[in-house]
């Protein structure tokens, strides 16, 4: 008659298994984390483009011209909000604001959000509406 023997513990053998099999989830699901995270915060600077927009159009009925004036550019998170009276905040991007050259009102402006490392996504909304993108996620 035969005893059995009950084994405690694992194997060496199982043990690396399961860490190849983690392994080969974790290469996968890395890479589409960190683009998904990318996405969202591309999300965020069309968000806040949209906001700039907004500003923009209110600011144009009011002074009959779009900000800041004579062509100029306006980098400073805070007279971007002061000046469109908007309060936007961002971490990822760097918005800049910038006004048509022309004689007379300001007839026309962009304003771009960029991520600042080299061929990340960068963002324009001009005084139609329409976004642009350009540069990739990395």
């Amino acid at each position: 008659m035969r005893i059995a023997i009950s084994r405690r513990g694992v194997t060496l053998t199982e043990l690396m298994v399961v860490l190849t099999i983690l392994g080969v989830v974790a290469g996968l699901a890395v890479p589409n984390y960190f683009r998904t995270l990318e996405v969202s915060r591309s999300n965020e600077a069309r968000a806040n483009l949209n906001v700039i927009h907004m500003g923009q159009k209110i600011y144009k009925l009011n002074n009959n011209r779009y900000w800041p004036g004579g062509g100029g550019t306006d980098t400073t998170l805070s007279n971007i909000n002061s000046n469109l009276n908007i309060d936007i905040t961002t971490t990822f991007y760097t918005l800049s604001v910038t006004s048509g050259a022309g004689t007379g009102a300001a007839a026309t402006y962009s304003a771009t959000a960029s991520r600042g490392n080299t061929g990340a996504k960068t963002f324009t909304i001009t005084q139609a509406g329409t976004i642009t993108e350009s540069g990739s996620y990395g």
